[in-house]
């Protein structure tokens, strides 16, 4: 069962986790969690905020460890697998590639603690590298997205 909805924020999660079937609770659920992006660009470039103050990543990031803590409580025993945020190869987002590493900096040390029942995290900004891995400037294009979907098969 995949949950995926386009330009959710973690704010917009919340509602997906709902839909988590009671069942979902076993050993044998993985649950892939890719959050944060669109919480980052909404701030620095929709609300055209000073790329220079990353004051808002702590905040943002509290935001992010409650739902992970949602999701563990609506389904216990699945395994919770996280996604770090690439880095777009494109000029327009180049200059977010800072707030991106502070960010993914963060993910590192949350999962590295083992009270927080991380199953694993997958190094996404590690493999889209090219220019080809995307389109439109900042999404996966078909050869990004097969190196996604071979990340999570790896798995």
């Amino acid at each position: 069962m995949a949950i995926d909805e386009d330009n959710s924020k973690i704010i917009d999660i919340y509602s997906q986790i709902s839909k988590i079937p009671v069942e979902a609770n076993n050993p044998d659920t993985y649950v892939f969690l890719s959050a944060g992006g669109n919480d980052i660009l909404t701030h620095y470039v929709d609300q055209n905020e000073d790329i220079t103050d990353t004051s808002i990543l702590k905040p943002m990031f509290s935001s992010y460890k409650n739902l992970i803590k949602s999701i563990s409580s609506r389904i216990p025993n699945a395994k919770i697998v996280i996604l770090d945020i690439y880095y777009p190869d494109n000029l327009t987002y180049k200059q977010f590639h800072s707030i991106i590493k502070e960010w993914n900096n963060m993910i590192y040390d949350f999962v590295s603690k083992p009270y927080n029942n991380i199953y694993s995290v997958i190094k996404i900004s590690n493999q889209l590298t090219q220019g080809d891995d995307f389109s439109f400037g900042i999404e996966p294009s078909s050869n990004g997205g097969k190196k996604i979907v071979n990340l999570i098969l790896s798995i």
